[in-house]
Order: structure tokens, then sequence, then C-alpha cells
């Protein structure tokens, strides 16, 4: 039997069968705002992340409405290779510049 099924855990949640097996059904999260940091940004918005960010930020990206990044530095388009881009420009609303100090 799947883990949860037929548990006070799968109470109120949606039970699909898949193979003739029962399996509980977990929506994905979503979220209103989404703020996420990055090593550098191009100026359409695509990101790069450092080290376990780009395991996370990403993800987080895509779950929320409205995303709002504020990289270590903009920098011009060609200057992050493709390979590099974890967000693409397309989901980033709103890029934020550090001040200058």
């Amino acid at each position: 039997m799947a883990t949860g099924v037929g548990m006070s855990v799968a109470e109120g949640k949606q039970v699909v069968e898949v193979d003739g097996k029962p399996f509980l059904l977990e929506t994905p999260l979503k979220a209103d705002v989404a703020l996420i940091g990055a090593r550098q940004a191009g100026y359409v918005g695509t990101l790069e992340h450092a080290l376990t960010a780009h395991n996370f930020n990403p993800i987080l990206a895509m779950a929320a409405d409205v995303v709002i990044a504020k990289p270590q530095m903009i920098v011009p388009i060609g200057v992050i290779s493709p390979g590099a881009v974890k967000t693409p420009g397309v989901i980033v609303t709103h890029l934020l510049e550090r001040a200058a100090s």
C-alpha cells in the first residue's frame, strides 16, 4: 500500500489510481511573491545562481506569480553562458540593482 493511503494524513486529500494502486495526490505549492538572490543577472533577467542557491531559487521562481531578483551584479546580455542560466528572464518580473556604496 502506498504511504499515507487509508491513514489520517489522507483525510481531505485526493486519491488517484495508477496501475490499479491508490496514491495520494499532493498539489504543488504556489506563492504570490518570490524574493530570490543571484550571483549574476543579464539585463533581461536571466539569472545565474551560486552554490546551493541553484537548487532552490529556480523552483521558487517557477512557483510564484511575481519574482523579485536581487543579483550581486547585472551584466550585459551574453556574459552569462547559456549553460549557466538557471532561471530564464521570462520568469523574472522585477530585477533590483544593488546600491553603489
